[in-house]
């Protein structure tokens, strides 16, 4: 006789964890006009790329899940991207 083995009971018996993946959110805002705020809930920040209109890109590497970059830029939209363990976005952010 061969025992049937539902989902059910292998669950109840720890045979099978069900795991649920938080979903991670990356947050990306300026202060000050020269100062850009990074911050993330459920990944580890590791890159942040900033890129202006024409191109010219400075890479930044970072470690945590906030940040705060004094940018030694001009007035003008930039283009953040931002990639973290789990998760990546990409923003723009304008200058005054």
């Amino acid at each position: 006789n061969e025992e049937v083995i539902n989902e059910e009971d292998i669950i109840e018996e720890g045979i099978v964890e069900e795991e649920t993946i938080e979903e991670a959110e990356i947050n990306i805002y300026t202060v000050d006009n020269s100062v850009v705020r990074v911050s993330s809930v459920g990944t580890a920040l590791k890159t942040i790329y900033v890129s202006d209109m024409t191109g010219r890109t400075d890479e930044y590497s970072v470690d945590g899940n906030y940040v705060e970059l004094q940018l030694p830029v001009s007035s003008g939209v930039y283009t953040i991207t931002v990639i973290g363990e789990t998760a990546s976005k990409v923003g723009k952010v304008i200058l005054k």
